[in-house]
């Protein structure tokens, strides 16, 4: 018991002396953009295995579901989505 409450002093002290340096918030945006930089790659792998299972057709009325809140603008979110996934650049 005595440990845990070492080892959470030093972590309180650590981040106290790291937010004075402003070290922390540094730190948190450079995991905010290396997070961003690897969300692209996953999409990109994502969008191609969708499309090898033919996806495509099956996710527009999921978006359109999805998407209601948005009004007018849904539907054309959807087939702007719908496009991209089946690789056409003409709007369906």
């Amino acid at each position: 018991m005595r440990r845990l409450g070492v080892h959470l002093a030093r972590l309180v002290i650590v981040a106290v002396r790291a937010s004075r340096d402003g070290r922390l918030n540094l730190r948190a945006m450079g995991l905010v953009y290396s997070t961003l930089l690897s969300l692209v790659p996953l999409l990109a792998v994502a969008f191609s295995v969708l499309k090898a299972f033919g996806a495509q057709y099956q996710i527009r009325p999921l978006l359109e579901h999805t998407l209601t809140p948005l009004g007018a603008q849904r539907d054309d979110i959807a087939a702007a989505f719908a496009a991209f996934l089946s690789g056409s650049t003409r709007r369906a």
